[in-house]
């Protein structure tokens, strides 16, 4: 399977849920800067070319990459990729041609009779979660895409974005060469 990135948002009483993620047990690009940064992976991340698993990211980038959460996330990565790949004509593994397929589905809660309470028992139901016990040693449960949601807040909050200089330096010598 591929990274396959399914993000979803729904509006809350005053906020907007918003959620980005990978498929994938690890995304691309974390393996693209483990390998830059000469840093190892876990050996439960992903597989080398000949199908072992691997600790080295840039095996791991000629190799392939796992679907998190086992047997369900494989489900979920499989009804992704069908649905941006057979539904739409998007490209399959080994396709000669590189044709990205993306599918968008929108859902009116007024068709479902909800519409003027949806953001209301939207929030009402994160807000019960955040209210929960957290699992050993978390103090509080966090939402998913919360953590990324405080890191833009904080980094828009500042006008700046700190980056790696190597980073920098890198996008320096691509720009250079073209």
């Amino acid at each position: 399977f591929g990274t396959n990135p399914l993000c979803f948002a729904m509006p809350t009483a005053d906020d907007v849920l918003l959620v980005d993620m990978g498929t994938s047990a690890e995304t691309w690009f974390g393996l693209l800067q483990a390998e830059r940064l000469g840093e190892s992976i876990t050996p439960d991340l992903a597989f080398d070319s000949e199908g072992e698993p691997t600790t080295d990211p840039g095996a791991a980038l000629r190799g392939a990459i796992r679907a998190f959460g086992g047997a369900k996330g494989s489900a979920l990565a499989l009804l992704i990729e069908v649905l941006t790949g057979p539904l739409v004509g998007g490209a399959l593994y080994g396709d000669a041609v590189h044709q990205s397929g993306n599918v968008i589905i929108a859902l009116d809660p007024n068709v479902f009779g909800f519409g003027d309470e949806f953001g209301g028992r939207t929030a009402a139901l994160i807000d019960t979660i955040k209210k929960s016990r957290g699992a050993p040693g978390v103090e509080q449960p966090q939402i998913p895409g919360e953590g990324s949601r405080n890191r833009f807040r904080t980094t828009t909050s500042q006008d700046r974005i700190v980056l790696d200089l190597a980073l920098v330096e890198s996008i320096r010598m691509i720009a250079a060469e073209q």
